[in-house]
């Protein structure tokens, strides 16, 4: 599918520190993001649950190539005219880190 950018949502969780717990963003997952030409969009605080979400997005560099009619065939191959007509979806991807004790 075409699109013109793509956007993940960071969530921020508690993490200890020299200076004690702060709301932080997993660095390695945000620095492999970056490196793939996501760029930092904007922050959220929802201060009723007390979130912290940082977004960040990644434009697509070919877009304008890829919905062009003299050159839009070479990336629409296999695809049906249905695929087109698709709504927006969201993708949920979640990570859970549990700690268990240390038989011994």
């Amino acid at each position: 599918m075409h699109c013109s950018s793509i956007r993940i949502y960071l969530h921020h969780f508690k993490q200890s520190t020299a200076d004690g717990e702060k709301m932080k963003v997993n660095e390695d997952l945000k620095n492999m993001l970056k490196q793939r030409r996501f760029k930092w969009k904007t922050l959220k605080n929802e201060t009723s649950t007390g979130q912290r979400i940082e977004i960040l997005e990644g434009l697509n560099l070919e877009y304008k190539e890829q919905v062009n009619v003299d050159t839009a065939f070479i990336y629409r191959r296999g695809l049906e005219k249905s695929d087109f007509m698709r709504d927006t979806f969201t993708l949920e991807l979640k990570t859970t880190l549990r700690i268990a004790p240390v038989n011994g």
